[in-house]
């Protein structure tokens, strides 16, 4: 099934490591992105010999009430409500039992986009074909301090409390930049972006169809084994269905619709003439693709095909 050049081959592994890095993300431990470091001073207290213990129970507690009192806690809570939730919600995907290798590499750059817009000026994002690219070393791409995406209840709690302007304010905005851009070079060494599998998939996403190109096409066969496709029949089959409406393709986008479902009635659709199936040969190569784990969670129903 694979072709030779297997390290390009997306396998449990590579989606093990995606998964992973998501809860790495989203948990902050482990990644060396720390938005919440007041967390430690909540938790542990100096002894009398001079080293920190963990807090122990009503003294914990009464350290949470104060702390979270505090205007900086305050801060760093609604910011934390407003940006988590990016990261669960590609977690979702991860987690989804029907096939999604389609959809993984259009969620990664959205995810990705989502945080650098946060925090790079968006002419900079605008102007900018391959996101990846840009530098985030470069200071002049950055957005200033009050662009600074912060969240709706934070900023408003600044101007609410007036603290715009203070020592606490400008070390917790220099905080997020700082967990902003951690995130950002984490996801660009963790995240398989570069994979060509991943990368090309959308191409068996009928809902895709009219956007992706034939070459999409050809990278994505090339990394399977040409012993498994038929490459001449896919090609001639992927420009029918290419030109196929939704009513043609029996295709409907909602909320119950899967994937694996589509190419298996797809398979199925006959030439009105002569009987023989329309999209056998393109069918079969999407069922190879689908077959790619998309995260470490079963998928279910191939099988069945």
């Amino acid at each position: 099934m694979l072709s030779g050049n297997h390290e390009k081959m997306p396998n449990s592994k590579s989606a093990e490591t995606c998964e992973h890095s998501v809860a790495q993300l989203a948990q902050g431990p482990g990644t060396g992105i720390k938005p919440m470091g007041w967390s430690e001073e909540l938790l542990f207290a100096e002894g009398e010999d001079g080293h920190r213990h963990k807090a122990k129970g009503g003294a914990r507690e009464q350290r949470l009430v104060e702390a979270f009192d505090q205007p900086a806690t305050k801060l760093i809570v609604y910011f934390l409500h407003a940006v988590l939730p990016n990261f669960d919600q590609f977690n979702l995907l991860l987690q989804t039992e029907a096939p999604m290798v389609h959809r993984l590499y259009p969620a990664m750059i959205l995810l990705y986009k989502t945080i650098l817009s946060c925090v790079v000026q968006p002419s900079v994002i605008q102007g900018t074909e391959n996101i990846l690219t840009i530098d985030l070393d470069c200071t002049d791409v950055l957005k200033t301090d009050p662009d600074l995406h912060i969240g709706f209840a934070a900023t408003q709690h600044i101007m609410k409390e007036d603290l715009q302007g203070t020592t606490a304010v400008s070390s917790f905005k220099a905080e997020v930049r700082d967990f902003y851009l951690g995130v950002l070079q984490y996801m660009k060494k963790k995240f398989p972006f570069k994979n060509l599998v991943f990368k090309n998939a959308p191409v068996i996403d009928p809902a895709k169809r009219a956007s992706v190109t034939s070459s999409m096409l050809i990278t994505l066969m090339n990394q399977f084994s040409s012993s498994e496709i038929d490459r001449e029949k896919v090609f001639g089959e992927f420009c029918l269905y290419q030109g196929s409406s939704d009513e043609e393709l029996d295709f409907s986008d909602g909320d119950s619709f899967r994937i694996d479902e589509f190419w298996a009635k797809l398979a199925a659709k006959k030439h009105v003439g002569t009987g023989q199936q329309l999209f056998a040969n393109l069918a079969a190569f999407a069922k190879i693709v689908l077959l790619v784990p998309h995260s470490m969670h079963s998928v279910r129903g191939f099988l069945a095909w």
